[in-house]
């Protein structure tokens, strides 16, 4: 049996910070805690397999037919809104690769990552550059389609402060998991 190596420990140990990170709550505003629960409104009879049958399509149609026109005109909205933001998304992400291998922006991070002595951490060191600019890079769009978008449509009641919180625990395990997976041990 061979011994751990240091890199090794303070790989677990990262990625065991990371784990607790998310267990960690979000901040809640002090109306968003006094706030009262919706009612529950009971499932209609083909949801709840009152009539001996359970139908999946039935109870999504009576639960539609429950919606007045302008929530279901709204949900639909966002729905179909979201489909071009993915599009759109996918052509900014696209953009975004192409501006880091034609610029040669690639290339001066895997410089830079290899001039680390240690031959294991060096793709750990160009996917921390990486992931660092293409986070940057791709933050204005992050802030409309989850933050700006989710309050339009009352989806979310976290403040900027802890929609930001969020982000930064998701970007820390990427860093972590990502660079141990990139990593030559």
């Amino acid at each position: 049996m061979t011994a751990r190596r240091p890199v090794q420990d303070a790989a677990m140990l990262a990625a065991l910070c990371a784990v607790a990170l998310l267990a960690v709550p979000a901040p809640v505003s002090a109306e968003g805690a006094t706030r009262p629960l919706a009612s529950v409104v009971p499932p209609p009879a083909a949801a709840s397999g009152a009539s001996g049958t359970l139908d999946p399509a039935a109870a999504a149609r009576a639960y539609l037919d429950e919606l007045p026109p302008a929530k279901k005109a709204r949900s639909d909205a966002y729905f179909e809104g979201g489909y071009w933001l993915q599009l759109w998304g996918f052509l900014y992400g696209s953009a975004v690769l192409l501006l880091l291998l034609g610029t040669g922006l690639s290339a001066r991070m895997r410089d830079l990552s290899e001039r680390v002595r240690w031959k294991a951490l060096q793709p750990a060191i160009y996917w921390f550059l990486f992931l660092g600019v293409t986070t940057l890079l791709g933050f204005p769009l992050s802030v409309y389609q989850d933050w700006w978008r989710e309050h339009q449509y009352d989806l979310s009641n976290l403040t900027f402060g802890g929609w930001m919180l969020e982000q930064g625990k998701g970007l820390l395990v990427s860093a972590i998991l990502g660079g141990l997976a990139v990593m030559e041990l």
